[in-house]
């Protein structure tokens, strides 16, 4: 039988930086005879009649006479009091698809829109990760919650290393690699075509701006990652999906699997050529954006892998530094 040759190969760490920006809001002050519409919020204490902020229990103020229309339409100036409960209630996507409606207190302590805050000008962090700004007016509050998910962030895979196992001729099959005793291995010796792996191929993390159902897929593909091309193979396409409850903090998500590459000639295209790994994403913010779609994912950062001679006791020599790769992968975006 023909001797069998396992190639572990590891990537090439590289970053991709992404930007964000912070519009600037403006929103109705809300105080009392300022002009309002459904939709916008009063201060509180006040409430939204015929069009103006008014005093629902009809307190006078001082205009009296002929133009004080009593209870309910009080059109005097009065002093706005933060000091009652506003609820704002806002249209979000949960944890199982569907829309719901998410209620928050003004005296909460929260950023939220329509609510009091410190200053004009000044920018906040919404509930959702989205960023907000102080209007500015007489009565500051907060504007609407903007700006685009996954601006910044990160996904880290702890292992994006796959297996390579040579036979004869050009038939090269490709599987996941696991850990084991804190090493990643190919497993092994083989006398013929491996099977599926029964480990998990690796655990891996999520820090990203928005709240919201993600799909993130990391992708190994045969061809080079500064020239993509829409006819490169994919040798295997491994996913994650979950619910990302805390924006900005880092969450693990569910595991990737274990796989096998059905596709031999991409396999040996891989190994000979060179490839790359890509991680794209698939979801809905809580507050309902759509990012990607399933035929077009965003697709947020690539990185090559090391040659296969790195994993070869002698290594590449003077044509490759293989200490600059890495068995894990962190995409920022």
């Amino acid at each position: 039988m023909a001797r069998l040759t396992v190639f572990f190969m590891a990537s090439l760490l590289m970053w991709a930086a992404g930007c964000s920006s912070t519009p600037r809001e403006s929103c109705t002050a809300g105080a009392a005879d300022c002009r309002c519409a459904t939709g916008n919020i009063c201060r509180s204490g006040l409430v939204c009649q015929s069009g103006t902020c008014v005093n629902p229990n009809g307190t006078d103020a001082g205009n009296g006479g002929s133009e004080d229309t009593g209870p309910g339409h009080d059109v005097g100036h009065l002093t706005p009091s933060d000091a009652g409960i506003s609820d704002v209630g806002s249209a979000y996507c949960g944890p199982d698809g569907g829309m719901s409606s998410m209620m928050a207190s003004c005296t909460s302590g929260a950023v939220v829109p329509g609510c009091p805050c410190p200053s004009s000008g000044m920018t906040g962090t919404c509930q959702n990760g989205r960023m907000t700004t102080c209007s500015a007016s007489e009565f500051p509050t907060w504007g609407a919650c903007t700006g685009s998910c996954f601006s910044s962030g990160l996904w880290h895979i702890d292992n994006t290393s796959p297996c390579l196992l040579s036979g004869s001729g050009s038939m090269v099959w490709a599987f996941s690699s696991w850990t084991a005793s804190g090493m990643e291995t190919c497993g092994g010796p083989y006398s013929g075509a491996p099977t599926l792996p029964t480990h998990d191929w690796s655990d891996n993390q999520l820090q990203v701006d928005c709240q919201g159902t993600f799909t993130l897929c990391y992708t190994i593909k045969a061809g080079d990652s500064m020239n993509p091309m829409a006819s490169d193979c994919t040798v295997a396409q491994v996913c994650t999906t979950a619910y990302y409850a805390d924006a900005n903090a880092m969450q693990t998500l569910p595991p990737l699997g274990p796989w096998l590459s059905s596709d031999s000639a991409c396999a040996s295209s891989f190994l000979h050529n060179g490839g790359y790994g890509e991680m794209s994403v698939v979801g809905v913010t809580e507050d309902c954006q759509n990012i990607g779609a399933m035929d077009h994912p965003y697709v947020f950062n690539r990185f090559p892998y090391c040659p296969s001679c790195c994993g070869d006791a002698a290594g590449c020599g003077s044509s490759f530094d293989c200490t600059t790769c890495s068995m894990g992968g962190s995409g920022g975006f």
